[in-house]
């Protein structure tokens, strides 16, 4: 229980076949972040309709591959955000790491501890997994999303690492790993070092 005037403490659980549509109405939060002025809205729009119906599709119809994780943080019973998780190769260093799909709140709960819930639940289901780091992307100008992750991330051993994309196709093309065409627009990539 939250201490008086303090935030509530949300409740983080597995995603259900019923959080679909939550899943869907956070699609907004991730085409309104700061994305590079060369890139076309409608296009990225597209993209994030595409990608998070994705999720939200697989979460309706209990299809999610068994390695994935999506969690749902809720306050008094109403979900208020989700991360996506899964494992993945990391094109730096070729090891198996945990990687953050997505991660929002609503707009309503930005600022109350949600994320950063998110992100430790996220943390803890990659260390269970003997996962070494957890990575994630977004956009170097998305300085919202950026600010977040260096809080919440500050002392903890977190790298920026702006050439990684750079290398990550030949990294990737050398150990047979198919190219990652979808995330080729992000600029920027965190990792956390797991304790």
């Amino acid at each position: 229980m939250a201490a008086p005037g303090s935030p509530p403490t949300p409740e983080i659980r597995l995603a259900q076949p019923g959080d679909a549509a939550f899943i869907v109405s956070l699609t907004a939060r991730f085409a309104g972040a700061d994305a590079p002025a060369w890139h076309d809205p409608a296009r990225l729009a597209i993209f994030f309709e595409r990608g998070i119906g994705e999720i939200a599709e697989a979460v309706a119809e209990d299809r999610l591959p068994p390695a994935e994780t999506i969690l749902i943080a809720s306050v008094a019973g109403r979900p208020v955000g989700f991360i996506h998780l899964r494992p993945e190769t990391s094109g730096l260093t070729l090891e198996p790491q945990g990687y953050i799909n997505a991660l929002a709140t609503t707009a309503e709960a930005e600022g109350q501890g949600i994320g950063r819930a998110l992100l430790a639940a996220g943390e803890g289901w990659a260390r269970r997994r003997g996962f070494r780091m957890l990575a994630l992307e977004t956009f170097g100008g998305n300085r919202h999303a950026r600010d977040f992750y260096a809080r919440r991330l500050r002392g903890r051993n977190a790298e920026i690492d702006q050439a990684a994309l750079i290398r990550n196709r030949a990294d990737r093309a050398r150990a047979g790993v198919a190219p990652r065409e979808h995330r080729s627009h992000c600029v920027a990539q965190r990792s956390s070092r797991m304790r």
